[in-house]
């Protein structure tokens, strides 16, 4: 609880707050009446094989969840490691600490391989171009600067006049609209994205759609 409320304290987005609370609350219910001293590596090593093979859950936010026979995934395992692992290293720090070693240090979380991701092909993007000029929906140049940049939505709704130089072709995404899980409230972050690979280059076309809106 100290670990989750020192990121809160840092500003720690609130998506990543969830996840930190999420992951502390699996480790509550199977060690929480525990002495933290009593935790070993051996402990931690069984219950990620445990969880990889069964406890995932299903619900969504206002809905109730439920176990299922699923295990939860590698990566979701291994985030739980890690936020035990962060978690003592911070009490270790701590002057009036009784601790005296890291059981995380002892543990071997489950290999993650590559995440799955997709993207669209020339053609996809193609087509929902077309869908956007037949149906006009959205502000001129706001798709097309989607399709150019590869950005989220949250980076793409979030620019500003100020970011674009239309002289230059350019955009530089360096903020995101996000939704807070909690709040379901509209907030502005800045986003992870290097500053030196911020700055993207924009289609002759966009520009020029960007340039009649405003």
């Amino acid at each position: 609880d100290r670990f989750v409320a020192s990121k809160v304290r840092a500003g720690r987005a609130p998506n990543t707050i969830n996840g930190y609370r999420h992951a502390s609350a699996r480790v509550k219910e199977k060690w929480g009446g525990w002495l933290a001293e009593m935790l070993t590596g051996d402990h931690l090593d069984q219950a990620y094989t445990e969880w990889l093979a069964t406890g995932k859950r299903k619900g969504g936010r206002g809905r109730e969840t439920e176990t299922t026979d699923e295990g939860l995934s590698p990566r979701s395992v291994e985030l739980i490691h890690v936020i035990v692992k962060a978690a003592y290293a911070l009490e270790l720090r701590r002057r009036d600490t009784t601790l005296r070693w890291n059981p995380a240090e002892d543990a071997t979380p489950p290999t993650v391989g590559e995440q799955k991701r997709s993207w669209w092909t020339p053609e996809q993007v193609a087509q929902f171009l077309a869908y956007d000029a037949e149906h006009n929906d959205l502000p001129t140049g706001m798709v097309d600067m989607l399709a150019d940049t590869g950005g989220r939505r949250g980076e793409t709704v979030a620019v500003r006049w100020a970011d674009l130089d239309l002289d230059a072709g350019t955009v530089t995404v360096t903020r995101q609209f996000v939704v807070n899980s909690d709040t379901n409230d509209v907030e502005v972050r800045a986003t992870k994205r290097p500053r030196d690979k911020a700055t993207i280059s924009l289609h002759p076309a966009t520009v020029g759609r960007l340039k009649r809106r405003r």
